[in-house]
């Protein structure tokens, strides 16, 4: 109830993009079109404290790209962002509209039924070692706040808070 509140009190414009398509396709969102899942509203949360979360892509069933929303085990909402600071840090050049989604440009939330299916999922991706897991993974209740390797750590810790403070609303 809350999370649906504080989108509604206009942080909806943190929501810039939808995936409706395949890759590369996208509308720009509006009102109706956002759909108010979990993940999204916890970004609306982390760009209430003052985050640079822009460009959000709203997963969808047929958007995801790793094809586990919705399923067994898989999480029930997902989100990814840009943060210019990881961006100009990392790969020296403005990230395309294809490499958004990527959370070495930023970061991701993803929203799983449970808080093991969040751990274990965390687990997944640190098991990847440092060629996919060098960024940052917390945990909170049952959502995955996953970040680019490229911010610093006081940067990290800033999302980490934020990330906490929303799953606790």
């Amino acid at each position: 109830m809350a999370v649906a509140a504080m989108l509604a009190a206009g942080c909806s414009d943190t929501i810039t993009k939808t995936l409706t398509g395949g890759p590369g396709t996208s509308r720009p969102a509006t009102p109706a079109a956002v759909p108010q899942h979990p993940a999204s509203a916890l970004a609306a949360g982390l760009k209430a404290a003052g985050l640079p979360v822009t460009h959000l892509i709203i997963y969808t069933p047929s958007t995801d790209p790793n094809h586990e929303m919705g399923r067994q085990g898989g999480y029930t909402s997902k989100v990814a962002w840009v943060d210019q600071r990881a961006e100009h840090a990392g790969a020296g050049k403005p990230v395309t509209a294809d490499e958004r989604g990527d959370v070495s440009y930023g970061g991701g939330i993803e929203v799983f039924p449970t808080a093991a299916g969040a751990r274990q999922q965390a687990d997944y991706i640190q098991g990847f070692g440092p060629m996919l897991a060098d960024g940052y993974d917390f945990t909170v209740g049952g959502a995955l706040l996953r970040l680019s390797k490229y911010l610093t750590p006081a940067q990290a810790q800033a999302y980490k808070a934020a990330f906490t403070a929303a799953v606790s609303r």
